[in-house]
Order: C-alpha cells, then structure tokens, then sequence
C-alpha cells in the first residue's frame, strides 16, 4: 500500500542505489501494518467493494486504508531502514496510529 517511493522520500534518500531495498522494505512494512491490524484492509473503495462481492463477510471487518495507516507503513519502513538488524515489532509510532482500526 506503500510505494518504494514514498519510503525514499520518508528516509529522505536522494539517490538511486537501494531502490530494490526499498521495494521490499515497503511491502515488508505494508504486511507487518496489516497483521497488526488483523483485518481486510484495501487500497480504494473499488477494491473494497470487489472484495465484498467476493466475500460478503468482509463487510463487518473490511475498510479502506486511512492516511494514518499509510503514515504507520511509512515510520515502520523507516525504523526497518535505519535499524536493519532490526526488532521484531512495530514502532510504537505505528502502533498509536493502528490501534484504533485493529480487530
């Protein structure tokens, strides 16, 4: 739900060297977002309503992405970039923003 690019520019990086790095630091961050979550989090609206057509029971938990979910993707890639030996839980920047949406 995050773009390597908008991870480039959260870390302020100005040149070219890790963009692959940051493709998958960006969907590791996504994914670890969303199992915090414990819910069906979708792009859009479009996405959403595909979903339930497929699925009626992702009404009752499913949502689209708000601005504070991207901007915990956002601080979790950054925390994953700056500290690559990393630990294994989210910044508690991105848990503040998240645990009002999580299930």
């Amino acid at each position: 739900m995050i773009t390597a690019e908008q991870v480039k520019q959260q870390c302020r990086i100005t040149h070219d060297m890790e963009n692959e790095l940051l493709i998958h630091l960006a969907a590791a961050a996504t994914s670890a977002c969303l199992a915090y979550l414990n819910r069906p989090v979708f792009a859009d609206d479009a996405a959403l309503q595909a979903a339930i057509a497929l699925d009626a029971s992702v009404t009752e938990f499913g949502m689209v992405a708000t601005k504070d979910m991207t901007w915990a993707m956002l601080i979790t890639a950054a925390n994953m970039y700056f500290d690559r030996e990393g630990s294994n839980s989210l910044p508690h920047g991105a848990i503040v923003l998240l645990r009002q949406h999580r299930k």
